[in-house]
């Protein structure tokens, strides 16, 4: 896969984070840098529902 966007260093964390992806809400569960590389990041994702907190 290849990705090529602009971007701006945030202070992230699993522990302060969370994604919404199409209407939907993601805890996130882990953010690798693989290899500590800092080509690339994999985000682990755990679905917790939709925006009217069903799952």
């Amino acid at each position: 896969h290849i990705f090529i966007c602009d971007y701006v260093p945030l202070s992230v964390t699993a522990e302060n984070s969370r994604m919404l992806i199409n209407g939907e809400t993601y805890d996130i569960q882990l953010i690798d840098n693989p290899m500590n590389l800092n080509y690339q990041l994999e985000i682990y994702l755990k679905y917790v529902g939709g925006q009217n907190g069903t799952a």
